[in-house]
C-alpha cells in the first residue's frame, strides 16, 4: 500500500485574526441578508478573511444586449465573489455561477432530483471496504482542462487526495467537511481510500459538496485568488470586465451529453427586478424571479419553477434559559397560538413550513397532518397557561418580509390573549443578541445554513452545539442525534430521524415559519431546466438544453 507523498506545492493561507467560525458564522447571516434583499449588503465585518462569506461590491450595469445567440443559454445573474480560490470562500455565486463550475468533485448530487442522493462525479465507482473505509476508483476518462502554461492530463488519484488534503487545511472554511476523516491514501493512480476517525450517515453528501473540488496540484500557484480555474468539470469558465461570465462547454469532459449546450453567458444584474424585465424582453432565457412578480412573469411563453432550498431559511426558537419558556407547557401554549401558515403567506409568499433539518430526502419529513397538529386550527379555541408573563418577540430586519412575518406572528399571539412586545433589531444586533449574548425571550430571524442533518442537529439542537441558543438539553436527545449521525441504513436513520422530529415537536424546541423556496422563471428557447440546488450546488446547468424550433 503506497501512501502518497506530496509535491511542494505554493498556496497562500488564510489570513486568521479571529475565531474563524465565528467570522464564518457572521458572514453567512450578512450573506443571508443580501437573498432577503435580493442584492449584495452594504454591511461588512471589520476584520475580512478569506474564509469569509463574503459578498463583494457586484456589477450593478447591464450591458447592452440582443437576443442570445443560437447554441447559447442566457441567464440574469446577481452577486459576485472577491476571488476564485473555491476551497476558501463561503459564497453561493461561487458555487452556482462562478468558478466551481469549472471543477469536479468526486461525487455531486443527482441532477434530477430534488433530494440529496448522490452519484459519481471524477469516480467510476465507489464502495465501502468496511464501516469505516470508503474506496474510490477514479474515471480513467476523467482529464484536466488545458490553459496557459498547462497541458491536459488524466486525472489522477494523487490529485484527488492532494485536493481533499488541501480542503481540510486547519483555517479553511470548509475543513469541517472533513471532519470525520482519519487518513486518506492512494492505492495506485486511479484507486484510494479514504478511511474514517467513526461512522458518518452525511459523508458521501459532503463529499459532494459543491466547495469540494479537486485541483490539479500543478496548476496552483501563487495567483490562485486570481487565476482562470484549471478544472476537469463540464465548463471552461472566464469572466469579462464587465462581470458577464461564460461557461464554454468543454468538449473532452468525461460525461458523455454532459453539458448539453455550447455556451451559457451569466449577465449581471442588480436585482430581480432587472432579470425578470429582461426575460419577460427575451434578452435572457432564464432568471430568479421575486415571488410577487409571478402572476406578471408567467404566460404561454415564460414557465415558473419553483425550487425548495433545504437549510435556508428563518427559525423561531423559545429561549428555554429564561421564564416563562422555561416551562414546557407556555412553550406549547405558545405553539397552538400560531397559524403558521398564515403567516407565511401573507409575508414570504412563497415557501415551506417545517422543523427545518436538511434531510437526504423530503420524504423523511415529520408527516403534515402530524406537523401541523402543533399549531393553532381555526376552530379550537387555545386554552391559556395560568399567568404568562409578557415576553419580547425579537425579530431580524433583514428586509421587509421578515419584519412583515414576524409581525404576523405576534399578531397571532396577541389575538390569542399572550402579552406580546416586537422589537426589530438590525441585522448585527440579531446576531449579537440573538446568536452571541443569548439575550431574547422569543427569536424569529435568518438561521446559519445548515446543509446536513448533522450540521443541524449538533449545531442547533445537541446539548453541545455551538448554535444551542434554545436552552434546550435532553440526553435522550443527544443520544438520538448520535445514534442517526452513525446510521448508515438510511431506513434505521430514518426511523430515528422520525422519533427526533416529533420529540422537538413535543417539546416546543423551535421550528421554521419559513423555509426558503426560490422562483424561477425560463423562456421558450429553454427546456431540461430542472433547478435542484442541494449546498447551493450548480451541477444543473449542465442538463439544461435549447428546444431546437420555439
Amino acid at each position: 500500500m503506497n501512501s502518497l507523498v506530496l509535491p511542494k506545492m505554493i498556496f497562500p493561507m488564510p489570513l486568521i485574526t479571529k475565531s474563524t467560525k465565528t467570522i464564518i458564522f457572521f458572514g453567512l447571516f450578512l450573506f443571508l441578508s443580501s437573498v432577503a434583499a435580493c442584492s449584495s449588503s452594504n454591511e461588512t465585518t471589520s476584520e475580512q478573511t478569506y474564509n469569509q462569506s463574503t459578498q463583494t461590491e457586484m456589477p450593478t450595469a447591464t450591458p447592452p444586449l440582443s437576443p442570445p445567440e443560437q447554441g447559447t443559454i442566457r441567464v440574469a445573474s446577481i452577486g459576485a465573489a472577491p476571488h476564485n480560490d473555491v476551497h476558501r470562500l463561503t459564497n453561493e455565486w461561487m458555487v452556482l455561477h462562478g468558478p466551481a463550475l469549472a471543477y469536479s468533485r468526486l461525487l455531486k448530487f443527482e441532477t434530477s432530483e430534488l433530494d440529496m442522493k448522490v452519484e459519481c462525479d471524477l469516480c467510476s465507482r465507489w464502495r465501502w471496504i468496511d464501516e469505516l473505509t470508503l474506496e474510490f476508483e477514479i474515471d480513467g476518462r476523467a482529464k484536466w482542462q488545458d490553459g496557459e502554461n498547462f497541458a491536459t492530463r488524466p486525472v489522477s488519484a494523487q490529485d484527488v487526495v492532494f485536493s481533499l488534503e488541501r480542503l481540510r487545511t486547519k483555517g479553511f472554511p470548509h475543513s469541517s467537511l472533513l471532519d470525520s476523516v482519519d487518513e486518506i491514501i492512494v492505492i495506485s493512480d486511479e484507486v484510494l481510500q479514504i478511511t474514517l476517525h467513526s461512522a458518518d450517515s452525511d459523508f458521501l453528501q459532503n463529499l459532494a459538496s459543491p466547495y469540494a473540488v479537486i485541483m490539479a496540484p500543478d496548476a496552483i500557484g501563487s495567483d490562485v485568488l486570481i487565476a482562470p480555474p484549471t478544472g476537469s468539470g463540464p465548463w471552461r469558465w472566464s469572466q469579462g470586465d464587465s462581470g458577464q461570465v461564460n461557461l464554454e462547454a468543454w468538449a473532452l469532459h468525461h460525461r458523455n451529453g454532459i453539458p448539453a449546450v455550447e455556451m451559457i453567458e451569466m449577465i449581471p444584474v442588480s436585482d430581480l427586478s432587472t432579470g425578470a424585465s429582461l426575460l419577460k424582453l427575451g434578452l435572457v432565457d432564464i432568471a430568479q424571479i421575486e415571488p410577487s412578480s409571478d402572476s406578471i412573469i408567467n404566460g404561454d411563453s415564460i414557465k415558473l419553477v419553483e425550487v425548495p432550498r433545504q437549510g435556508l431559511g428563518s427559525i423561531l426558537i423559545f429561549n428555554q434559559d429564561r421564564e416563562p419558556f422555561n416551562e414546557i407547557d407556555v412553550r406549547r401554549v405558545f405553539l397552538r397560538s400560531i397559524e403558521p401558515w398564515d403567516a407565511l403567506t401573507s409575508s414570504f409568499i412563497k415557501g415551506r413550513v417545517g422543523i427545518g433539518i436538511p434531510l437526504t430526502t423530503l420524504a423523511w419529513e415529520l408527516e403534515h397532518d402530524v406537523f401541523s397538529s402543533y399549531f393553532k386550527k381555526n376552530d379550537q379555541p387555545v386554552m391559556l397557561a395560568n399567568n404568562i408573563e409578557p415576553v419580547t418577540l425579537l425579530v431580524a430586519n433583514f428586509g421587509e418580509k421578515h419584519v412583515m412575518l414576524g409581525e404576523n406572528i405576534s399578531k397571532q399571539l396577541q389575538d390569542s390573549g399572550l402579552s406580546v412586545v416586537l422589537e426589530v433589531v438590525s441585522r448585527r444586533e440579531y446576531f449579537q443578541r440573538g446568536w452571541n449574548d443569548r439575550d431574547f425571550d422569543l427569536l424569529i430571524g435568518p438561521v446559519p445554513p445548515s446543509h446536513t442533518t448533522n450540521d443541524f442537529l449538533y449545531g442547533l439542537i445537541h446539548s453541545e452545539g455551538e448554535q444551542n441558543i434554545t436552552g434546550y438539553k435532553n440526553s435522550e436527545m443527544d443520544r438520538l442525534i448520535e445514534s442517526q449521525s452513525k446510521e448508515m441504513d438510511a431506513d434505521l436513520r430514518n426511523h430515528i430521524l422520525q422519533k427526533i422530529q416529533k420529540m422537538l415537536m413535543d417539546d416546543a424546541v423551535l421550528f421554521m415559519p419559513v423555509i426558503t423556496t426560490e422562483l424561477w422563471g425560463f423562456g421558450p428557447r429553454v427546456k431540461g431546466f430542472n433547478p435542484s440546488m442541494p449546498m447551493g450546488s450548480g451541477d444543473f446547468w449542465s442538463t439544461v438544453t435549447l428546444v431546437e424550433n420555439p
